[in-house]
């Protein structure tokens, strides 16, 4: 017999993200020489990853911000990864931030400094 009453529940699911691990070719870098940054992740997903973008942002060096397609078809357990280049402009810490968005994986994200010297 229906009385009329209604019912709501939510649950809050929080998911592992995988580490996003940022390198760089050099300990450190020089105003005006551009270096390169490695980023990748581990494909966590019982899943492959197709699609998605690199989201780039950056404190002291050009470009301050980059969009990065991801080209690759990810299997299962395997690596997605990008690397591109910076020029930094001025001395001392050049923040990177990264975050990669694809749609069945978002929110992987990470940060790195790297020192800058004339």
């Amino acid at each position: 017999m229906e009385n009329g009453q209604r019912f709501a529940s939510y649950d809050t699911v929080d998911f592992q993200k995988p580490d996003l691990n940022m390198e760089t070719t050099r300990a450190e870098a020089r105003i005006g020489k551009d270096f390169e940054i490695k980023l990748s992740f581990e494909n966590p997903l019982p899943v492959q990853i197709t699609g998605g973008q690199w989201y780039i942002e950056t404190s002291g060096a050009n470009p301050k911000s980059k969009i990065i397609p991801n080209t690759a078809i990810v299997p299962e357990g395997k690596e997605v990864h990008t690397s591109f280049k910076l020029i930094p402009y001025r001395e001392g810490v050049c923040r990177v931030s990264a975050t990669f968005r694809a749609d069945m994986l978002s929110g992987v994200r990470g940060m790195g400094d790297i020192r800058v010297v004339e």
